[in-house]
């Protein structure tokens, strides 16, 4: 799986952007309008996540870009193939979950081990 080391747009900030910018943002990192594969959204979201966790975004921007992935009708279909990623999405849309203290730490770990499965496959 490819992590992209230098982005174009990470120097300014995405906080301010609505989830289908944020998603727009990341696909043209790959040189993608949308992503069409289980392959692609893996890559846009291991990015994303990558970056949750270095501090580079935050939990709404994580979960905005997790909500841009399970509204839109043909991507979310094409998340549901693989059911460990449609699981981590549809958790990272609920922001306030995300930020609840005492469970976040675990649930940290949980996405670095899902980061982790996403590189080596």
């Amino acid at each position: 799986m490819l992590l992209k080391e230098n982005y174009s747009f990470i120097h300014f900030p995405v906080a301010n952007k609505n989830p289908e910018e944020i998603l727009s943002l990341y696909s043209k990192e790959f040189s993608i309008s949308k992503p069409e594969t289980i392959t692609q959204i893996k890559m846009i979201f291991a990015n994303a996540l990558r970056d949750y966790l270095s501090g580079k975004i935050g939990e709404w921007e994580l979960g905005s870009l997790a909500f841009s992935l399970s509204t839109d009708k043909q991507l979310s279909s094409i998340v549901k193939q693989d059911q460990k990623l449609s699981k981590i999405i549809s958790e990272c849309v609920d922001i306030k979950w995300l930020s609840e203290g005492k469970s976040f730490d675990r649930y940290k770990k949980e996405l670095q081990i899902f980061l982790n499965s996403i590189i080596s496959e």
